[in-house]
């Protein structure tokens, strides 16, 4: 309901004048699904209904049709933009979800003394993220109107992202090798500590440079207008990673202080470095989660745009 008053408050202006200047009877020029039942309903009075449902032709424009849909230009390659938002998220959203296993596998062993594989997870991680890493770059620039500084800050983001993958790799490696792997028993090396900053901050570096793009995508849906996409994920998934990074810098604290006489003070800092770093990882995954909800909700919008009320009136479609 709130929507559509919104939208009827939205035509308020040069666009209502039109509707009236031809006239409540004019038959629709262009193409208009009923909104309820698909039928076409072009070439029927705006004051009609359905030949099929009997839906009132008004309902479904209001339904319908963006009243600012004239404000955004067409995108270049709606089927690839629309696969890279959703393989990215998709992508980074089942690498850190599976970044969880190893330490669920080590947990498993230290209560159980059971080994469980977990080399797996590591791998399929890898790829995933590489996956990622490639999908960025088919957002640097999604339509012809996106503007030089938010191709270059998504050139960086996607830069990022690549850095993502290679410390990821080495990170999953290291886990693989050195003796001082486990997560939960002792204080972790300095070496893994340093990569998971880097990591960090590259990843801050992705989202900051992806943002814009990926926002202006998000504004052209109702979706988003009408309260139905969460307008703040990307800002809340930096929180997170900045604060997952102060984290691992209390961790590198921990092994500095580390030391004859200071062991229990160090192991103390080191668990609730840990604590906040998984906090902060499970409110990652689920924001992960969140915007990949989002982005196939977005699907439709950047495949089948909301058509414009001129072009529905008049028939008229942007070039």
């Amino acid at each position: 309901m709130e929507s559509s008053e919104a939208s009827s408050g939205a035509w308020k202006g040069g666009d209502e004048h039109a509707i009236h200047a031809e006239g409540l009877d004019r038959a629709l020029l262009g193409s208009l699904p009923c909104a309820f039942c698909g039928y076409e309903l072009k070439g029927l009075s705006i004051r009609g209904k359905c030949s099929e449902c009997g839906t009132a032709v008004r309902a479904t424009i209001l339904y319908t049709v963006d009243p600012q849909a004239d404000e955004f230009k067409p995108i270049i390659l709606p089927r690839l933009v629309a696969l890279s938002l959703i393989g990215l998220l998709g992508s980074l959203f089942l690498a850190t979800t599976l970044s969880w296993w190893p330490h669920l596998a080590e947990s498993i062993r230290m209560v159980t003394g059971t080994s469980v594989p977990s080399s797996w997870a590591a791998d399929a991680g890898r790829v995933l993220v590489l996956a990622g890493a490639v999908c960025g770059f088919g957002l640097i620039r999604p339509t012809s109107a996106t503007r030089v500084w938010t191709v270059l800050a998504a050139l960086c983001g996607a830069a990022g992202l690549v850095v993502i993958a290679m410390v990821w790799m080495r990170i999953t490696r290291f886990d693989g090798t050195a003796s001082s792997a486990a997560y939960l028993d002792g204080i972790t090396g300095m070496e893994r500590v340093q990569l998971r900053l880097m990591l960090e901050g590259a990843a801050l570096v992705a989202i900051f440079g992806l943002r814009p793009n990926i926002r202006e995508l998000v504004r052209r849906s109702m979706a988003m207008r009408t309260g139905q996409v969460d307008r703040q994920t990307m800002l809340v998934m930096a929180a997170t990673v900045g604060i997952m990074a102060v984290g691992d810098a209390i961790r590198m604290g921990a092994i500095v202080l580390h030391g004859p006489g200071s062991e229990d003070q160090a192991e103390m800092l080191d668990w609730g470095g840990q604590l906040l770093v998984v906090l902060c990882s499970a409110l990652l995954t689920l924001g992960l989660l969140s915007g990949l909800v989002d982005a196939i909700r977005l699907r439709r919008s950047i495949l089948t745009p909301s058509p414009s009320l001129r072009g529905v009136l008049h028939g008229e479609h942007e070039s």
